[in-house]
């Protein structure tokens, strides 16, 4: 049975445009914010949130923010591998870990100027940013003991913002601002060069309208979250925007050298870069270089799109 793994996004590369299908999305509310008024809510979302935790130890209400479907995935410290957790077990980690003595007092405070928010159409938002925790144990000092890089998926429900997953990745505080000025090297250059290959598969299936193949490599639960288009979970649907409105129409041309792969344990591997989109019936319209990201997963030595996140 596939995992129901999400993502593993990397702040210093943002995400991007992959295909456009604005025609079928899912029927969910829209937000009807200003992009102002979308960062505002759901910084204050976030405030509420760890405030619940960390503040007033007040679990009820930290759990009103997490949605009944939640997940979360945490980079293990020394390994590339995410964890998952579900909502039930995330919760009772709350309550045993930061309400379990008085003597540990933890504060977690975002870095600024790093949170970014993206709307996600007729959908919810993504929310990216940088955070450091803080600890505090009995009469010694307060002492910075993690910073992460943090992606959430906020979704209204009921008229309130809940947070359906996050992922979190360890970061060293030195981390925070030299991370986007080191060298990508690849950690595992034949996972590498596979993940590559199969880009230029998928991506040839797209350019020559080769839906048959376009078909196998997309797994059936495919989840698709775009920034204008919002979210699409429906492996049927996406083929048909394809077929009606890529096909014949849209080419995309990849930005040398700008994928990145990692590993996600025995799970499969995320996939990152910037490439461009050619329409032929406009083509004097200007391309923009865009960034995607996508999780490939591999079952009984086949692999298979698991998950794409699109922004502009």
């Amino acid at each position: 049975m596939e995992s129901r793994l999400f993502t593993r996004i990397k702040w210093a590369i943002v995400i991007m445009l992959f295909m456009l299908f604005s025609n079928y999305i899912d029927a969910q509310p829209s937000t009807g914010k200003s992009l102002a008024e979308l960062h505002e809510q759901l910084i204050q979302a976030d405030s509420g949130y760890f405030s619940s935790i960390f503040g007033r130890c007040d679990i009820d209400k930290a759990s009103s923010y997490l949605a009944g479907d939640f997940e979360f995935f945490q980079e293990t410290r020394g390994s590339l591998t995410l964890k998952q957790t579900g909502r039930a077990e995330f919760i009772e980690n709350l309550r045993k870990n930061f309400c379990g003595t008085a003597a540990l007092k933890m504060r977690r405070e975002l870095v600024k100027g790093s949170v970014q928010t993206t709307a996600l159409e007729k959908f919810g938002a993504l929310q990216t940013g940088i955070q450091r925790f803080y600890l505090s144990a009995g009469t010694e000092g307060e002492k910075l003991v993690e910073t992460t890089r943090f992606s959430r998926v906020w979704k209204i429900n009921n008229g309130k913002w809940q947070v359906i997953k996050e992922t979190d990745f360890h970061q060293s505080d030195e981390g925070v601002s030299a991370s986007a000025q080191k060298t990508y090297v690849p950690d595992d250059k034949n996972l590498y060069n596979e993940i590559v290959k199969m880009d230029s598969i998928l991506f040839d299936a797209y350019d020559n309208c080769k839906l048959e193949v376009s078909r196998a490599l997309y797994s059936d639960s495919i989840e698709f979250y775009h920034d204008k288009g919002g979210v699409m979970t429906s492996k049927p649907l996406l083929i048909e925007a394809l077929k009606n409105n890529i096909c014949g129409k849209v080419t995309r041309h990849l930005v040398k050298g700008s994928i990145e792969v990692y590993p996600i344990g025995d799970w499969g591997a995320v996939e990152m870069g910037s490439h461009t989109f050619h329409n032929k019936l406009e083509p004097d319209a200007p391309s923009t270089v865009g960034k995607f990201v996508l999780l490939w997963q591999k079952i009984a030595g086949k692999w298979y799109v698991s998950r794409v996140i699109s922004l502009h």
